[in-house]
């Protein structure tokens, strides 16, 4: 039996549509809306991402009508999925609809109850009090345009309006006259796209044009093109009252403020080191809290929890009152769902496959911190063909070489794992994933961060010259640089070494066959590399040489 048959999507056709990463937008072209269709229909609603959109949606439907709607804190390391969590939110929020008619809430595999409870809960609210509205966007890394002027394009944005303050302005005065539709067609009669003469207000001759016949009061051309530059200008900012101002007249239907999602993603590195930046979003925050009859719910997504963060970043916590802490635990769980998940007529098979090679299995890295234990037998059907040494050797791996986070880890695990699963879909049942594999897919970044000198790496590639004996021997000179990025620190030392025993550990990927030829070729080729001054040996177990060092 071959791996492809063991899965319930087929990893050799299957793909992964978003590349792993989530994007807050309001976009829905044909194929955004493929996108989201297929990320709903894999959004596993467990953990915190389950109780993270159940505590959010509780507490909007406690506090609607009071005095103030407490806003909402998200963080995670960079790609732990708050992006897709807060994405999914909003769209279930509104309860997105496709042409075949499938809402966003019909979609999602097995949704929880108490989620299913709050989002009807939602919806009496929304029927009564001007329906469900979602905005959201991500607030820009080293702007400096007002964090007022930002939200206010999100919310134009969600309504179908221009995102710049005075086109949108514009279009606002024309729909209050009852211009709008007339001036809208008087434009595209003449051949020219609204929206993009809406980019050249000041200018545009066919827009000066249209105005004029719908309202003959602006006299000509001129007189209406000064018109405008008068009276449509950009501003820097704006004050709280005008933003709140402009917020009811845009949301509000029938007099009537809907129950609206303002979802801002990147607050924390929009916010960076800069005080005034951070007392810009919490007088944003509260002002979206306070004045607008509780209908509105604010949430901020950050990588670290605000208890954590320097002094200026405290002052958030007084606004974001919910907290939502997203974990590893959380990204183990989606790789598990989204892409490993087996076909339940196989499981036996699998199982029984794993146990005849637990030998080889369970003597793999033994001795370290991330060796087998007796919790890997209740999660190993599911992880194959990812061994669970495998998976936290991965995710040490990934701490080491990437400290900031700014790799994402589940948007990385998802692409690895898709990768190896695509190429591992046509090996037979036992056939595992090499701890290696992780290198291959992350080399380009690692040396475009400067992870890995780009001598390291012209020296790693070029030692494979297509024979079997090259192809390994680039293998493990890419696993000794992952294995030697490991801290090793007391506390952080997981005790994984460079050691002829623990390479070939690592690099087993058929578990009947493997074992014992890499332990018998591994020592050979390591000793040929020493010679070749590729390696140093240190000790009992060998580093990269660069050529400084070598020298």
């Amino acid at each position: 039996m071959k791996n492809r048959e063991l899965f319930l999507r087929d990893p050799a056709s299957s793909a992964l549509m978003n590349n792993g990463q989530a994007r807050i937008n309001d976009g829905l072209t044909e194929q955004e809306r493929d996108t989201l269709r297929e990320e709903l229909s894999n959004f596993v609603c467990e953990g915190q991402y389950e109780d993270g959109a159940i505590r959010i949606l509780e507490s909007y439907v406690q506090h609607f009508g009071g005095s103030s709607q407490p806003a909402s804190w998200v963080s995670g390391f960079f790609g732990s999925g708050k992006s897709h969590l807060l994405k999914m939110l909003c769209h279930l929020w509104v309860d997105t609809k496709f042409s075949d008619g499938a809402g966003a809430r019909s979609l999602v595999p097995d949704m929880p109850d108490g989620l299913v409870a709050n989002l009807k809960e939602l919806d009496i609210l929304g029927r009564r009090h001007g329906g469900l509205h979602s905005v959201s966007g991500t607030l820009p890394s080293g702007a400096n345009e007002s964090v007022r002027l930002t939200v206010l394009g999100m919310i134009f944005r969600s309504k179908g309006l221009p995102e710049k303050f005075a086109q949108a302005s514009f279009c606002l005065y024309l729909k209050n006259n009852g211009f709008y539709d007339q001036v809208k067609a008087a434009v595209e009669a003449k051949g020219k796209d609204f929206l993009r003469e809406l980019n050249d207000l000041y200018v545009s001759p066919v827009l000066h044009d249209a105005l004029v016949d719908v309202d003959p009061g602006y006299g000509d051309r001129k007189a209406a093109r000064a018109t405008i530059k008068a009276e449509f200008t950009q501003p820097d900012d704006i004050s709280t009252a005008d933003f709140i101002r402009t917020i009811r007249e845009v949301l509000s239907v029938d007099g009537q403020l809907p129950c609206t999602i303002i979802v801002l993603d990147e607050v924390q590195v929009y916010i960076g080191d800069e005080q005034d930046r951070a007392r810009d979003v919490v007088e944003v925050a509260e002002a979206l809290s306070k004045q607008l009859d509780s209908r509105v719910i604010v949430i901020g997504a950050g990588q670290n929890a605000l208890s954590s963060q320097a002094p200026h970043f405290r002052w958030l916590q007084d606004r974001f009152t919910i907290p939502v802490e997203l974990s590893d635990a959380d990204v183990e769980t989606v790789t598990r769902r989204v892409l490993l998940q087996k076909n339940p007529s196989h499981v036996a098979e699998i199982r029984q496959c794993l146990e005849l090679h637990a030998g080889e299995i369970e003597r793999q890295l033994s001795g370290t911190r991330i060796a087998s234990n007796s919790n890997d037998r209740k999660i190993i059907v599911e992880d194959y063909p990812l061994l669970p040494t495998r998976r936290r050797f991965w995710e040490n791996v990934f701490r080491a070489v990437d400290p900031t986070g700014t790799s994402g880890m589940l948007r990385s695990q998802l692409r690895i794992i898709h990768d190896a699963l695509h190429d591992l879909a046509e090996e037979p049942l036992g056939t595992v994933v090499p701890a290696d594999f992780m290198f291959e897919q992350l080399q380009p970044n690692l040396v475009q961060q400067g992870v890995l000198l780009r001598e390291l790496d012209e020296t790693i590639r070029k030692l494979d010259d297509g024979t079997p004996d090259g192809e390994l021997k680039r293998r493990i000179c890419g696993l000794i640089f992952l294995v030697r990025k490991l801290p090793r620190d007391a506390g952080f030392d997981i005790g994984v070494r460079a050691t002829p025993e623990q390479l070939a550990d690592l690099m087993v990927s058929d578990l009947r066959e493997d074992g014992s030829n890499l332990r018998r070729r591994i020592p050979q080729l390591l000793d040929q590399l020493v010679d070749e001054g590729i390696l140093l040996k240190d000790e009992t177990e060998y580093n990269l040489q660069t050529k400084e060092y070598s020298d």
